[in-house]
Parts: structure tokens; C-alpha cells; sequence
């Protein structure tokens, strides 16, 4: 049977265990010692796609970038793949099999995107954790909803990670929320050209109030950069002196440093009220700011509140019998980390 077979007008290829292999019109068609068989053909079906994705393997994702930033990511993505390889056996009784087995390989490719990135943090500080090569810039936080705010960063000051605010996010923002502690001649959301005003045109009785600024992070040290206040009407006297013996929860309880007995005119106290007192408070007698002067206030200093809060408080007393009302944040910024 092999011997008939070469003699005819087919080129042999190749010999294996058991076949010749010849070509006859582009099949693979292999001739078995076997007399049972007299013919193998072979086919097979285009390569189709086993799964519907690549299965990419990636350096970078979009959350190993801050939000908004941009990079070229590069990966490698492979694709399965399968055939079906259809054996067609003709025997020598003139009977005929058909078989059928699958087949695969593995396509790679190498890939390289721009995407964007999706990290987001809620304060400056964690934005640093998060990446410390990241300059002093603006950048967006999570409020406490969730929604995205941009605040600048400052992120060199005594090693950076510090979140700025200004006066105007007192009435304008939506990242944190404001409430007040009224003992003395104050309406709440009291706001003239933007600004928050701590007692009323219309009474002879000072002021005294606190506003609570909580923020949708924690912190536990502040400074202030350019940070000024203004009288509206008479006279506010206020100096840079540090303040002890001073209480949040207590009218009128803010003494300068020489005199412990009476309170004083003019008291500007900041910190957290999670502690019971102040962190740092500005009180000095003899030092006037006219009407409509401006009033400013120990520039980057570092305070430490001894514990992490999310809470910034600020309060303003004015005693006396004048028309005294203060915009307590008048100018410059509050740095929080």
C-alpha cells in the first residue's frame, strides 16, 4: 500500500511514526502503515478569541495616581485563543471518522495608555502620605459628602502637609461645617462684604463669641499666615501675647498676661474647643486699633493643640460701652496639619 502510494504524483514531505505525509491540493493528508486506514485529512477552523478581554498586567493604575494627575501607564496583555483541529478517517472497508479536538495558544502585546488619576484624600497632609513628592500646589479633597473641593497645600513649610484656608471659605465653602457660640452681642451668620463679623452695629455691649469650624479631617497643629482682623466701629485693642488661664466655655474668662484678675478688652483666642482651653490667644492692653484699622497677628508660628481634632475654633471678646464689632477674619490664612 506505502509503495503504491509514493509511486503516484505526490511530493512526500515529511515521515513520521506510523505516516507519510503528502501535500494534495493545500490539506494535510496523512497515509497510515496501518492497512485499517487508508486516509487521515486534517483541518482546522480559524483562531477565535476564548475570552472577550485581554488580561492586561499594568505598572500603574488610576488610583495609584492623585486625582486629576495624569501618567503613561504600560503594561503587557495577553488574549487566549482556540481552534478546532477536525480529523476526517477514511478506513479500508470504505467507513469514515470523524474527530475533533480543541486547541490554544497566547497572544501578548505590550500596551501603553494615558489615564488619569482617581486617589483622593481629605486634607493635605494625607495627600502627602499618599505621595511626598507632590509640591506646594492646589489640589482636590473629599469633603464630607464625598464631593471633591480644591484647597492649596502647603507642603514645605516645616516639612510640608499643611491645608490653607482663607476668610472667605467662612461663608463660601461647602468642605466643612460652621457652627457658633454666642455669649455677647453676636448674630449668627453675620456676614458683611464676606466677611464674618463678630458683634452688632446697633448695641453699646462689646461682643463675645466663638465660631467652630469642623473640618472632614482631623489635625492637631496651626499657623497663621498674614492673618488680620478689623474694628468696625471703636476701638480694639489687641496684642501678642500668649494667654493662660482661659476657659472656651466661660464669658468673659480671657485675661492678659499681666493681669489675671479682670478681663481684658480686645481677646482673640485659637485653637479646638475639644480642649478646655485655647491653644493660643493675642491680649494686650494699650495696643489700639482705630476705627477701621487693621489688626495683624503673629506671621507662621507654629501651635500644637496637644491632641488631633477636627475641630478649629476661633473667639473674639470685646468688652466695654462702644459700638464695637469686628470682623475676626478680615485678611491672610489658617494652616491646618
Amino acid at each position: 500500500m506505502k509503495k503504491n502510494l509514493i509511486a503516484l504524483a505526490f511530493l512526500p514531505i515529511i515521515s513520521q511514526a506510523g505516516y507519510v505525509s503528502i501535500i494534495s491540493k493545500g490539506e494535510v493528508v496523512y497515509t497510515h502503515e496501518n492497512l485499517n486506514i487508508v486516509e487521515e485529512k486534517i483541518s482546522y477552523s480559524n483562531w477565535v478569541n476564548h475570552n472577550t478581554h485581554y488580561d492586561c498586567a499594568y505598572d500603574i493604575v488610576e488610583d495609584d495616581l492623585y486625582y486629576s494627575f495624569t501618567d503613561t501607564q504600560n503594561g503587557t496583555c495577553k488574549q487566549d485563543q482556540t481552534r478546532v483541529k477536525t480529523t476526517e478517517i477514511t478506513y479500508a472497508n470504505g467507513s469514515k471518522e470523524t474527530k475533533a479536538s480543541n486547541e490554544y495558544q497566547t497572544l501578548s502585546e505590550n500596551v501603553s495608555n494615558t489615564i488619569t488619576g482617581t486617589h483622593l484624600e481629605k486634607s493635605c497632609l494625607d495627600i502627602q502620605s499618599f505621595n511626598n513628592s507632590l509640591p506646594t500646589n492646589y489640589y482636590s479633597v473629599a469633603g464630607f459628602d464625598d464631593d471633591i473641593y480644591p484647597v492649596y497645600c502647603d507642603m514645605d513649610t516645616d516639612g510640608g502637609g499643611w491645608t490653607r484656608f482663607d476668610y472667605s471659605s467662612l461663608k463660601s465653602s461647602e468642605l466643612f461645617n460652621i457652627t457658633y457660640t454666642n455669649y455677647l452681642g453676636f448674630a449668627e451668620d453675620n456676614f458683611v462684604n464676606d466677611r464674618l463679623v463678630f458683634g452688632d452695629n446697633n448695641q453699646n455691649l462689646g461682643n463675645d463669641a466663638i465660631v467652630h469650624i469642623e473640618y472632614p479631617f482631623n489635625y492637631q497643629e496651626f499657623y497663621l499666615k498674614d492673618y488680620k482682623i478689623k474694628s468696625r466701629n471703636g476701638v480694639i485693642e489687641i496684642g501678642d501675647n500668649n494667654l493662660t488661664n482661659q476657659r472656651w466655655d466661660t464669658p468673659f474668662r480671657l485675661y492678659t498676661v499681666d493681669d489675671k484678675t479682670n478681663p481684658a478688652h480686645g481677646d482673640v483666642a485659637f485653637g479646638t474647643t475639644d480642649n478646655d482651653t485655647p491653644t493660643t490667644s493675642f491680649v494686650q492692653e494699650g495696643v489700639d486699633a482705630q476705627t477701621n484699622g487693621l489688626i495683624s497677628f503673629p506671621n507662621g508660628k507654629i501651635y500644637d493643640n496637644g491632641l488631633s481634632s477636627n475641630t478649629f475654633s476661633i473667639r473674639a471678646m470685646e468688652s466695654g460701652q462702644e459700638n464695637e464689632d469686628t470682623y475676626i477674619w478680615y485678611e491672610g490664612y489658617i494652616f491646618l496639619r
